[in-house]
């Protein structure tokens, strides 16, 4: 009786294993056209910032200030080609504690 339930169990660990490796709709149906092939996208090219000071090494990317949100973003980055961005969120509440 035990070797039969064992038989019985393997079986059924192994039928449940091979139906799980089955892949669905993985090979049919037609090919689809429906979009155009994209164009890369031109290079970008990095202009120098400036300097906070003359000896500094922190060059600033981008200043952006959106109004709608109400934040500002910088894009700074120093010598070691490490680039930061900064929010600055300006209808954040102070803590005063």
């Amino acid at each position: 009786m035990k070797k039969l339930r064992l038989l019985l169990i393997t079986l059924c660990v192994t039928a449940l294993m091979g139906s799980m490796a089955v892949t669905a709709y993985a090979g049919g149906g037609e090919e689809w056209d429906g979009l155009a092939p994209v164009e890369p996208l031109p290079a970008e090219t990095v202009d120098p910032g400036e300097g906070f000071t003359e000896e500094g090494n922190l060059v600033t990317r981008d200043l952006l200030y959106d109004e709608h949100t109400n934040k500002q973003f910088i894009t700074v980055r120093p010598a070691a080609a490490i680039t930061f961005y900064i929010v600055i969120d300006y209808d954040k509440p102070t803590d005063e504690d």
